[in-house]
């Protein structure tokens, strides 16, 4: 075994981990995108999200409330886990064509 086989080895078994967790930390946070609706000059939070094919609005709370303010930190936070775990798919796939070539 070379030494480039072996970090490759590494690199795939620690990026393997990463979309791992990746994975699961998606499954704990809500789905969906937040938006603030207008109505009687009060501003309200909801969320969309897709059940059985349909697009639901789930009402979060008034904007400010602690609520929204968790739900807007969520949505941030899951799309920055799924842009990650985007790159480590791709990062995965492009080290296994490499290791490919020293099996």
């Amino acid at each position: 075994m070379s030494v480039i086989e072996g970090v490759l080895k590494e690199e795939v078994k620690r990026l393997e981990e990463s979309i791992r967790f990746f994975s699961n930390m998606l499954k704990s946070i809500p789905r969906g995108s937040i938006f603030i609706q207008k109505i009687n000059n009060k501003y309200f939070v909801y969320r969309k999200k897709k059940v059985n094919n349909k697009v639901v609005s789930e009402y979060i709370g008034k904007k400010g409330s602690k609520q929204s303010n968790d739900a807007i930190k969520d949505a941030v936070k899951y799309r920055q886990v799924k842009n990650d775990l985007r790159i480590a798919k791709s990062e995965y796939k492009k080290l296994r064509r490499v290791y490919k070539i020293y099996d």
